[in-house]
């Protein structure tokens, strides 16, 4: 194989590994972002309601890199994966149901109208679920645990400060 093909395999890697979930979840978050803030600027004024919205996206994100790094050093990370998977699942239910409240139920009524609503809200929980999934998947993949003797002498290093 060409010296300058092998050369590229890792970065095309390294690009397909991160660079879809980080394209995927950029989409999935401005996705939730218009929708919860869009429900918030019912009851407050529009920056604050935009602003709560990304600070609870952010915190998301905050929430899965901190399990991650846990893992990567040995830990569990309980605190941040539970604070990550709670945020993950308001996200859903929010997105559900912004697609109850935003679909057209054209001229249907009863059942019809209300399955056309529940299809626009699993829709508008599907796309994002999929985007954020793919960040959990590069993250468990890239999660490369440090042996407990790594630890051992990172731990018994003393600290500057």
């Amino acid at each position: 194989m060409n010296r300058k093909l092998k050369s590229l395999a890792p970065k095309a890697g390294a690009v397909f590994s991160w660079g879809l979930p980080a394209v995927l979840t950029t989409i999935a978050l401005c996705w939730s972002v218009a929708a919860l803030g869009w429900m918030l600027d019912h009851i407050a004024t529009a920056w604050l309601a935009y602003s709560g919205a990304v600070l609870f996206d952010v915190v998301w994100i905050y929430a899965m890199f901190q399990e991650w790094r846990h893992h990567r050093r040995g830990g569990r990370g309980q605190v941040p994966q539970r604070l990550g998977w709670g945020c993950f699942a308001v996200s859903l239910v929010v997105l559900f149901t912004h697609g109850l409240i935003v679909a057209p139920a054209g001229d249907y009524t009863g059942w019809a109208a209300a399955a056309i609503k529940v299809g626009f809200g699993l829709l508008g929980i599907l796309v994002p679920a999929l985007a954020k999934v793919t960040l959990v998947i590069a993250l468990d993949a890239a999660n490369e645990r440090i042996s407990p003797e790594t630890q051992t002498r990172i731990e018994d290093i003393p600290a500057v400060t």
